[in-house]
């Protein structure tokens, strides 16, 4: 006995109206996702290696409120001296914090801070009286200054930051805690890493 058209219509309606809904929580979802998070191409090797050139990444924006950065966050800032530029590094001391750098050891209010994640590359150590870069290995306790944030590259021997232009202010900070590599692509290869996808980057 063939069933009648009205129940067939129904029984159509409703496959249709959760096809509706469920495609619809999935446009807000996909929505949400892109206006907490932006994309970013890393192009230098200030922070390797726990950011290759190349990569790819997801950083979650602080839209909806200040910036309030924990130490040891990744972030993204406008560099203090050309802001336009974007600068991808890691949160090492925070507002009210004393910096210290002795013999290539950071120092934080006068102890000396576990970082795992760093990488010393080059085995020279510069010290006081040989020129500007000595104060990349040896930095004089220098106190952050409130709404400020120190940053360090984690490729600590080859990185451009706040060793050298500065403390960043609240205001140029964009993004950060939240990281994960969605592509990563050697640049010299043009091969992609794909063992690099979806790690999160801490």
């Amino acid at each position: 006995m063939s069933e009648p058209a009205n129940t067939k219509t129904r029984r159509l309606g409703r496959v249709w109206w959760i096809v509706f809904a469920v495609g619809f929580v999935g446009l807000v979802l996909l929505v949400s996702f892109f206006v907490r998070f932006k994309t970013f191409q890393i192009p230098s090797g200030s922070m390797i290696p726990t950011v290759l050139p190349g990569d790819h990444v997801f950083v979650r924006m602080w839209r909806f409120g200040p910036a309030s950065p924990e130490r040891g966050d990744l972030v993204v800032f406008r560099s203090p001296d050309h802001p336009e530029s974007l600068i991808f590094n890691r949160v090492v001391g925070l507002p009210g914090d004393r910096v210290e750098i002795v013999g290539k050891r950071l120092r934080i209010n006068g102890r000396e801070v576990r970082e795992p994640y760093v990488a010393h590359r080059d085995p020279r150590t510069y010290g006081s009286g040989e020129g500007p870069i000595a104060i990349r290995d040896n930095l004089a306790p220098e106190a952050v200054p409130a709404d400020h944030f120190f940053m360090m590259g984690d490729n600590r021997d080859y990185s451009f930051d706040s060793r050298f232009y500065g403390t960043v202010p609240r205001a140029n900070l964009l993004g950060g805690g939240e990281v994960m590599v969605y592509l990563s692509v050697d640049p010299e290869t043009r091969e992609v890493r794909w063992s690099r996808s979806g790690l999160r980057l801490h």
